[in-house]
């Protein structure tokens, strides 16, 4: 829990800190990927294989200038990771969760995202989060919500299998279960350009956030 509340403080300036400074965003920002095909999301290796590119990253990165925010930027990236166990999440999660519900999560949000930033991958593991908790969705589970007619198509593909998942897109997957950053009333995205008749919330990377009605 001391480790969590730590992150909820600094996620933030990380954004700030990781997208300003240069090289390491390249890493950072970019997934560490993993053979997964067929098999379920290993939570501990992706998060093993995550941290150990971040290591790599900051050992070989040469930084002249201010040293005292150069360690503090290093302080934050290792902050922006959220170390909780998969039992420690379910108790924490404001929504019902179990392991076979984050693994296809994680997928999904893999899937939608792409290679974009964290920021744009813990918004759209968000809306499936706002989405289980509005009441206006009679899926009151994250399971429920991935498996909603004609919304997630792409988990009733086998192409869902060969989803390659990174650290990054698990840990933005916890953040979304333990807070919420964002309006609850975010509901819907799309790529390319906002849904028509639902009120505008904001666009990040190619993604297009509204509201629900």
């Amino acid at each position: 829990m001391k480790s969590r509340n730590k992150f909820l403080g600094l996620i933030t300036a990380a954004l700030v800190f990781i997208s300003a400074f240069g090289p390491v965003s390249e890493v950072y920002m970019s997934t560490v990927e993993a053979a997964v095909e067929g098999e379920v999301v290993s939570e501990s290796q992706m998060e093993k294989e995550y941290k150990a590119a971040l290591a790599k990253a900051k050992k070989s990165y040469s930084y002249t200038g201010n040293g005292t925010k150069y360690e503090k930027r290093l302080e934050i990236i290792d902050d922006a990771l959220i170390d909780t166990s998969l039992n420690e999440l379910m108790k924490q999660s404001s929504v019902s969760i179990d392991k076979k519900s984050f693994e296809l999560m994680c997928r999904v949000v893999q899937h939608e995202a792409g290679y974009v930033s964290y920021y744009t991958k813990e918004l759209l593991a968000e809306v499936i989060v706002h989405r289980a908790q509005d009441n206006v969705f009679r899926e009151k589970t994250i399971w429920g919500v991935l498996h909603a007619r004609n919304q997630f198509t792409v988990v009733n593909s086998s192409s869902i299998n060969r989803v390659k998942v990174d650290g990054e897109t698990i840990n933005a997957c916890k953040d979304a279960l333990l807070r919420s950053v964002h309006p609850q009333k975010v509901l819907y995205f799309r790529a390319g350009h906002f849904f028509s008749g639902y009120r505008q919330y904001m666009s990040s990377e190619g993604t297009y956030f509204s509201y629900g009605r």
